[in-house]
């Protein structure tokens, strides 16, 4: 019975191995290498996709938050205005 375990784990490390080479493999294809001096680096286009999303959505909740808070102030001072003081 041990050695079915042996087997099991030795079978699951490689599958993880294969899995993790074919990723890799992906990501270079996917990729273009801009040589400017002896160093590679690597642009994905769809990080770039990403991050211009983020960018978006932070623009986004930048606008409505700045919406919300004036909305809420504008409450506070209908608010105000509407109180009479005995």
């Amino acid at each position: 019975m041990e050695g079915l375990g042996a087997n099991v784990a030795t079978g699951g490390i490689t599958a993880a191995l294969v899995g993790l080479i074919y990723t890799f493999v992906q990501i270079l294809k996917r990729s273009r290498c801009h040589s400017n001096s002896a160093c590679c680096e690597f642009e994905v286009d769809r990080v770039a996709e990403l991050q211009k999303k983020i960018t978006e959505r932070d623009e986004l909740v930048s606008v409505i938050v700045k919406t919300l808070k004036g909305i809420k102030k504008q409450e506070e001072e209908d608010g105000e205005e509407g109180e009479v003081e005995l």
